[in-house]
């Protein structure tokens, strides 16, 4: 796995070097993580965990479609992640990524704003008293860089000028 590039949504590049047991992240060329595996055990060390934790998951789902989860040993584990959804603890002080569940995570390939934080506020429409819904987005919505195909992935709204004559 020596070498092996993954663009990020952002422009900015990770580079994944070294082997089964034992790797290095770069990010845009600047060191951000080291790890070994002991067993089936990961062992991170690393500036900006948070960050590093998500590049480190993104690197071993993207390039290894049987790897279906991580078990990491972690000294601090950054709260926020497991309010995300990112990790989850697990027997014996350990944490674990699920390939499922990190895939289902928004950040960072849905772009714009999020509409779950919308505030609630309650219009009539009609005669019924219903949410007003968030603003609609446009533009490109998800970007992600898929590994096995070696290309980018994405979605964007329907623009009816442009898109009229394909969607037909």
């Amino acid at each position: 796995m020596t070498g092996v590039s993954l663009p990020l949504p952002d422009g900015r590049v990770l580079l994944v070097d070294g082997g089964a047991d034992e790797l290095t992240l770069l990010l845009d060329g600047q060191p951000l993580l080291r790890a070994e595996r002991q067993d089936e055990v990961w062992w991170l060390q690393g500036r900006d965990m948070p960050l590093a934790l998500w590049a480190f998951s993104y690197q071993a789902f993207a390039i290894d479609p049987a790897c279906q989860r991580l078990l990491l040993r972690l000294d601090d584990c950054p709260a926020e992640l497991v309010q995300q959804g990112l990790l989850s603890p697990e027997m014996g002080g350990l944490w674990q990524v699920q390939r499922s569940m990190f895939w289902q995570l928004p950040m960072p390939w849905r772009s714009g704003a999020a509409s779950e934080s919308y505030p609630q506020r309650f219009v009539l429409s009609d005669g019924r008293r219903h949410p007003q819904r968030s603003p609609k987005p446009a533009g490109e919505l998800y970007r992600r860089f898929d590994f096995r195909l070696g290309s980018w992935i994405s979605l964007r709204t329907l623009d009816i000028e442009v898109d009229l004559e394909r969607f037909n």
